[in-house]
């Protein structure tokens, strides 16, 4: 990835205490992680990453581009900074980090896609039915949804489309590491979720793809 529009945080924290936090503080990170999660949502909602690809911009500057209220996105973007997502410099701009140069729809490995499906209203309302799982093993998704998940996404092709997307991205984000791990060569028929590490490996072995649906 190129790092050219990286910018520099005013200021960090040079010596980070090697020690694990207190249990407390480790519990309350997990409680409140959502919220973490929810910001990193909405910059790959608004496209943020991709608004400062050339270079980083002022909250107002955002808030244009978006159309957003400035004061609210500047609040956004102090969140995402202090855990890595963007970075403030001394003029009060903001631009990518390497963890936010992942939100660029255009980076290879791009993880915008997977925030979109992931941490979308439909997944959360899937999750909001575990319990209903551990009480009756049966499948959250499905209550939910009022039908299995293959056949939600046939009737939202959007959705669809950027879950497909973000099966793409993860997939290509951990490809270099599979390959490097596992050796292809001896191999002719590879199955469906490594189909483009495959197309990378010595041998090039022959690809199936199931269809949506029967993937495991």
């Amino acid at each position: 990835m190129s790092s050219r529009s990286t910018v520099e945080p005013v200021s960090q924290n040079a010596s980070k205490s090697a020690e694990a936090p207190p249990p407390a503080m480790q519990l309350m990170q997990l409680i409140t992680g959502m919220w973490v999660s929810r910001c990193v949502y909405l910059a790959a909602k608004l496209g943020l990453a991709d608004q400062v690809v050339n270079g980083a911009k002022s909250p107002a500057e955002l808030a244009i581009a978006t159309g957003t209220h400035a004061p609210s996105l500047y609040r956004l973007l102090r969140a995402l900074a202090s855990v890595g997502v963007f970075a403030e410099d001394a003029g009060g701009r903001f631009g990518l980090t390497p963890v936010a140069e992942l939100l660029r729809s255009d980076a290879p490995g791009s993880l915008r896609w997977s925030a979109l499906s992931e941490l979308s209203d439909t997944f959360r309302a899937c999750w909001g039915e575990a319990m209903h799982s551990l009480q009756t093993g049966e499948i959250a998704a499905n209550k939910a949804l009022g039908c299995d998940v293959w056949a939600y996404f046939k009737q939202h092709p959007d959705e669809s489309e950027i879950f497909n997307r973000s099966m793409s991205g993860m997939t290509a984000s951990i490809e270099p590491a599979v390959l490097k791990a596992y050796d292809f060569g001896g191999l002719s028929t590879l199955v469906d979720v490594w189909r483009r590490a495959r197309d990378r490996a010595r041998g090039h072995p022959r690809g199936v793809s199931l269809p949506a649906g029967r993937r495991v």
